[in-house]
């Protein structure tokens, strides 16, 4: 726990936890991640696919909105979003 608040960290052990299929160990670092810079396009991408991959598409469709009023031209945010509504 050197580094709390390192929302890198945070984001990088988010997609380690989902790796090893840990739901609530990753959910917890990408929501962390993303409270500390809520318009990383980077951060809310890792959030939204770990909510759709693990079925909370709600949830997901809601982050993938939030990166696109980050940024509307994002390919991975819009690629997200595009799934959860067609599927």
């Amino acid at each position: 726990q050197r580094s709390p608040d390192h929302p890198e960290l945070h984001n990088s052990l988010a997609w380690l936890y989902s790796d090893l299929l840990a739901f609530d160990k990753a959910v917890v670092h990408a929501e962390k991640a993303c409270a500390l810079q809520p318009t990383n396009i980077n951060f809310l991408y890792c959030y939204g696919y770990l909510l759709r991959r693990f079925n909370r598409r709600d949830e997901a469709r809601a982050v993938f909105k939030r990166a696109l009023a980050v940024d509307p031209n994002d390919t991975a945010a819009r690629f997200g979003y595009a799934e959860l509504i067609l599927a």
